[in-house]
């Protein structure tokens, strides 16, 4: 019996998969995608505030 979580991580990887499809599944390609979305949506993405070297306290971390 498949659970939410097994229906949801095959939506992500169908989801994933194609978007690679749209690139040929060329890393080059993909990579330069995905950084001209971080241009484009900048003001959305959530930087860590953590220093290099600083470790994050566990009940901060996304799971």
């Amino acid at each position: 019996m498949k659970t939410e979580e097994d229906v949801a991580m095959k939506w992500i990887r169908d989801v994933r998969h194609k978007i690679s499809a749209e690139f040929d599944h060329d890393t080059k390609k993909l990579g330069d995608h995905y950084r001209e979305l971080e241009k484009k949506y900048a003001d959305r993405i959530v930087r860590p505030t953590l220093k290099r070297g600083e470790i994050a306290e566990t009940e901060n971390v996304a799971r």
